[in-house]
C-alpha cells in the first residue's frame, strides 16, 4: 500500500559545518555519524503524520549533531548550524510535500529542490 521508502538515514557531514579548522576538531569525530528513521507505519499524506516524522527528525538530527555541541558560544552555533542543516537535507531526501510544509513553516521559508542538469 506504501510506495515510500520506509527507512532514511539522516548523515551528518561535519566538514560541512567548518568544523574541520579550528581548535574543536579534535573533539569531532572524523567519520559522519549517520542514525535510520524508520517511517513505514506513517501516511505522509497526513499533516499530522509529517507533523509527527518531522519532530522525530529534529530529534535525531540533534542527537546526531551532539558531538558538536559545548559550552561555548561558538560550539553551540555550530551545533545549531549542523542540526538545522541536517534537518533541511533529512526534509529534502525524504521529499514528501507534507513534510517539506512543515519544514517551511517552521523555518519561514521554502524548501528548494536541488536539480543537477545532465548531458
Amino acid at each position: 500500500m506504501k510506495s515510500f521508502h520506509t527507512t532514511f538515514k539522516t548523515t551528518v557531514a561535519i566538514a560541512l559545518v567548518s568544523l574541520s579548522a579550528g581548535a574543536f576538531a579534535n573533539d569531532i569525530p572524523s567519520a559522519p555519524l549517520e542514525q535510520a528513521v524508520s517511517f513505514a507505519q506513517l501516511d505522509m499524506t497526513q499533516p499530522a503524520a509529517a507533523e509527527q516524522l518531522y519532530q522525530k527528525l529534529t530529534a535525531v538530527a540533534k542527537q546526531v549533531c551532539e558531538p558538536v555541541n559545548g559550552g561555548l558560544l561558538r560550539q553551540k552555533m555550530e551545533f545549531r548550524a549542523c542540526v538545522s542543516e541536517t534537518l533541511a537535507n533529512a526534509v529534502n531526501d525524504v521529499n514528501k510535500p507534507q513534510l517539506s510544509s512543515v519544514h517551511a513553516a517552521r523555518t519561514g521559508g521554502a524548501m528548494t529542490a536541488v536539480r543537477v542538469a545532465t548531458k
